[in-house]
């Protein structure tokens, strides 16, 4: 009885442990419960998704730029002997105000050249015309009337060449005045420098006699090390503050050796009392939608597409910077990615 009874007792041991409902195990977390930078036992590795608008890489530092025109550096083209200063630095000026008084032998030479050219070539032009007249009465030889052209011709090139030594000069502001000569302003503005001592001579190799700086700075330039995403919106930003919207001229085709950026251009829309060669800063405002991804993460065939933990996402991509891409598409700011392995 002892037996059977401890047989029954075994039976419904096994019962309990083996008949009854087995427990299933929990199941394991989703990818997006993974923290951002693990990995997984497949190797796989989730980076988050960030914002673009929260990406500082997406602002440089650029420089204000000068109108053209906005700039006049006078350096004269014949050596001058200074006889009077009209204007000091820090004067504003107006175009075409006389800022020194100058002598000018060469100049004053080649104004004598034209004038005695010019009366050659009136003679000489008035003689083959009465030759050319008495030839056709025979009374005149034709080697006359050769040499007459030949001396017209002499006379009509030695009128030019001082014509355009003389017109070059006058293209710098030097305007003939009396004995003397007056070097005028060519442009509105303030006279920045002035480099001409009483009594001393300057020319071409002494470098600009007045420096004159003016108009308002219509132009920036900054350098970015990626390429500049056409629908991005551009801001100029100077002492703690937007100044303006910038519009995108263009972007230089090559890539500096020095820091491997590509320089950048924009024009203000809006004016403001920023000087000349003020440092500022070019922002990027980026529309909604826009994300930064490893570039690791983006399939190698079409469509174009990141593994988020929600699933597969079609991106759009904008521009690439370092190991990072900018990318528009449906994601959202708590999704993380999975980055693809590399082929090996």
């Amino acid at each position: 009885m002892k037996h059977s009874l401890g047989m029954l007792l075994l039976c419904a041991l096994g019962a309990c442990s083996f008949g009854g409902k087995a427990e299933r195990p929990e199941p394991s977390p989703p990818p997006a419960a993974l923290e951002p930078g693990t990995e997984t036992a497949s190797a796989q590795r989730w980076s988050p998704v960030r914002s673009a608008a929260d990406v500082r890489t997406f602002e440089a530092t650029g420089k204000l730029l000068a109108p053209p025109g906005a700039r006049a550096e006078l350096t004269l083209p014949l050596a001058a002997s200074i006889i009077a200063l009209k204007a000091m630095p820090g004067e504003s000026v107006t175009a075409g105000q006389t800022l020194m008084e100058v002598m000018m032998p060469e100049l004053a030479r080649a104004q004598g050249q034209l004038d005695g050219a010019r009366l050659r070539a009136d003679a000489y032009l008035a003689r083959l015309k009465q030759l050319e007249q008495l030839r056709g009465e025979g009374l005149a030889r034709g080697a006359d009337l050769a040499e007459a052209r030949a001396r017209l011709a002499e006379a009509q090139a030695a009128a030019r060449e001082a014509e355009a030594l003389i017109d070059t000069v006058e293209s710098v502001g030097v305007k003939r005045h009396g004995k003397h000569y007056d070097v005028v302003a060519p442009l509105a503005g303030v006279v920045v420098a002035v480099n001409a001592p009483i009594g001393s001579t300057r020319g071409p190799s002494e470098g600009p006699v007045c420096v004159i700086s003016g108009g308002k700075a219509t132009r920036v330039e900054a350098r970015f090390g990626f390429t500049l995403p056409k629908e991005a919106a551009y801001e100029l930003w100077s002492l703690g503050k937007r100044q303006s919207e910038l519009r995108l001229v263009t972007q230089a085709p090559e890539v500096s050796a020095n820091d491997a950026t590509r320089a950048a251009w924009f024009e203000l829309t809006a004016q403001t009392d920023l000087a000349q060669g003020t440092s500022v800063r070019v922002r990027l405002r980026l529309p909604e939608g826009t994300w930064v991804v490893p570039q690791s993460s983006l399939s190698a065939r079409e469509p174009l597409r990141v593994t988020s933990a929600r699933g597969p996402v079609d991106v759009e991509i904008l521009t690439t910077f370092g190991t990072e891409a900018l990318v528009r598409g449906a994601l959202r700011a708590d999704d993380v990615v999975v980055e693809q392995e590399a082929a090996p």
